[in-house]
Protein backbone atom coordinates (compact mmCIF):
# COMPACT_ATOMS: atom_id res chain seq x y z
CA UNK A 1 0.00 0.00 0.00
CA UNK A 2 1.30 3.48 -0.77
CA UNK A 3 1.45 6.29 1.29
CA UNK A 4 -0.41 9.10 0.56
CA UNK A 5 1.10 12.54 0.31
CA UNK A 6 0.44 15.03 3.12
CA UNK A 7 -0.72 17.24 0.32
CA UNK A 8 -3.32 14.72 -1.00
CA UNK A 9 -4.87 14.00 2.59
CA UNK A 10 -8.73 15.44 2.52
CA UNK A 11 -9.20 17.17 6.22
CA UNK A 12 -10.46 13.99 8.06
CA UNK A 13 -7.45 11.92 7.06
CA UNK A 14 -5.32 14.89 7.57
CA UNK A 15 -6.80 15.27 11.56
CA UNK A 16 -6.46 11.61 12.24
CA UNK A 17 -2.77 11.84 10.76
CA UNK A 18 -1.58 14.96 12.74
CA UNK A 19 -2.74 12.85 16.37
CA UNK A 20 -1.25 9.75 15.29
CA UNK A 21 2.17 11.43 14.54
CA UNK A 22 1.80 13.39 18.10
CA UNK A 23 0.60 9.70 19.89
CA UNK A 24 3.94 7.91 18.38
CA UNK A 25 6.26 10.51 19.16
CA UNK A 26 4.96 11.08 22.92
CA UNK A 27 5.22 7.05 23.18
CA UNK A 28 8.53 6.97 21.79
CA UNK A 29 9.77 9.52 23.90
CA UNK A 30 8.55 7.98 26.55
CA UNK A 31 9.81 4.63 26.00
CA UNK A 32 13.24 6.50 24.99
CA UNK A 33 13.43 8.16 28.45
CA UNK A 34 12.60 5.09 30.36
CA UNK A 35 15.39 2.89 28.71
CA UNK A 36 17.71 5.73 29.26
CA UNK A 37 16.88 5.38 32.51
CA UNK A 38 16.81 2.05 33.26
CA UNK A 39 19.73 1.53 31.35
CA UNK A 40 21.83 4.42 33.35
CA UNK A 41 20.86 2.32 36.44
CA UNK A 42 22.07 -0.63 35.24
CA UNK A 43 25.72 1.33 34.37
CA UNK A 44 25.51 2.35 37.95
CA UNK A 45 24.84 -1.06 39.39
CA UNK A 46 27.05 -3.56 37.24
CA UNK A 47 29.61 -1.06 35.53
CA UNK A 48 29.63 0.28 31.61
CA UNK A 49 27.74 -1.55 29.13
CA UNK A 50 27.11 -1.33 25.68
CA UNK A 51 23.37 -0.73 25.53
CA UNK A 52 23.85 2.78 26.76
CA UNK A 53 24.02 2.95 22.56
CA UNK A 54 21.02 2.12 21.97
CA UNK A 55 18.41 5.31 23.32
CA UNK A 56 21.47 7.61 20.71
CA UNK A 57 20.78 4.75 18.09
CA UNK A 58 16.73 5.52 18.05
CA UNK A 59 16.94 8.91 18.16
CA UNK A 60 16.58 9.16 13.88
CA UNK A 61 13.24 7.57 14.40
CA UNK A 62 12.33 9.96 16.85
CA UNK A 63 13.67 12.92 14.13
CA UNK A 64 11.30 11.25 11.85
CA UNK A 65 8.25 11.19 14.26
CA UNK A 66 8.90 15.07 14.65
CA UNK A 67 9.35 16.21 11.37
CA UNK A 68 6.03 14.15 10.21
CA UNK A 69 3.87 15.63 13.33
CA UNK A 70 5.28 19.22 12.10
CA UNK A 71 4.48 18.54 8.39
CA UNK A 72 1.33 17.34 9.36
CA UNK A 73 0.50 20.59 11.76
CA UNK A 74 1.95 23.35 8.59
CA UNK A 75 -0.32 21.27 6.34
CA UNK A 76 -3.59 21.52 8.79
CA UNK A 77 -2.65 25.21 9.95
CA UNK A 78 -2.41 26.34 5.96
CA UNK A 79 -5.95 24.86 5.38
CA UNK A 80 -7.00 26.52 8.43
CA UNK A 81 -8.65 23.79 9.92
CA UNK A 82 -7.31 24.46 13.82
Amino acid sequence: MMKKKITEMNNEELILNEKIAKTAAFTFIGILIISLVVIVSLMFNKGFTALIVTPIALLPILILLLNNWNETKKEIKSRNLS
